[in-house]
């Protein structure tokens, strides 16, 4: 009997620790997620900062981690995501009126703010016709500039051209795309389940 007991003991403690491990994965990931919506809300916009026409990787042709080199966010910033950064996530005058692409059209005019006036829960200028402040793909100027675009190289994309940048992350087998959050939980729970069996 206290063999027994010692092995339902043990599977209890086995089970309650992937558990707790598992809990305390998905707090990792959740404010990630929720990260997403309030930095949306921080720019004109937010919500619906389109993708380049034909990504296919694009959820709704929308680019959500505006932010990001992967279409989702997470992992390294884009130029405007590092423009935003150093604005402490606000959007402040300074913001508004950068190029943070290099397509000589200026954050706010692209975001539907053109006159710098939005402030956070106000309906911005224009919520049609807008561009992504990150991509260089403004109707105004030429695709051969934009292909030209040089992207800084970082440790998880090595990207000379924004040409380079979107054919790996708007593909269908992107390579060089970083894991999302549904990704990663699913490996989490996969790894808890190896464990716990």
């Amino acid at each position: 009997l206290l063999s027994n007991e010692v092995t339902w003991f043990t599977k209890a403690c086995a089970y309650n620790a992937s558990m707790a491990v598992f809990l305390l994965c998905l707090l990792a990931i959740v404010p990630g997620i929720a990260g997403f919506s309030s930095f949306q809300d921080k720019i004109p916009n937010g919500h619906i900062v389109p993708a380049p026409a034909g990504c296919a990787n694009a959820p709704n042709g929308k680019w959500p981690g505006f932010g990001h080199f992967a279409i989702k966010g997470h992992g390294p910033a884009n130029e405007f995501g590092k423009n935003f950064l150093q604005a402490n996530k606000t959007w402040t005058l300074t913001l508004c009126q950068q190029d943070s692409d290099g397509d000589k059209i200026p954050n706010g005019a692209e975001l539907g703010d053109p006159d710098c006036k939005w402030a956070v829960g106000q309906t911005p200028n224009r919520t049609v016709d807008l561009t992504n402040p990150a991509i260089c793909d403004h109707p105004s100027v030429s695709a051969e500039f934009c292909q030209k675009t040089v992207i800084t190289p970082n440790a998880k994309y090595n990207f000379t051209t924004q040409q380079q940048w979107l054919d790996a992350v708007c593909g269908s087998t992107a390579a060089g795309t970083l894991p999302t959050a549904s990704v990663v939980f699913a490996l989490v729970t996969s790894t808890i389940l190896l464990l716990t069996h």
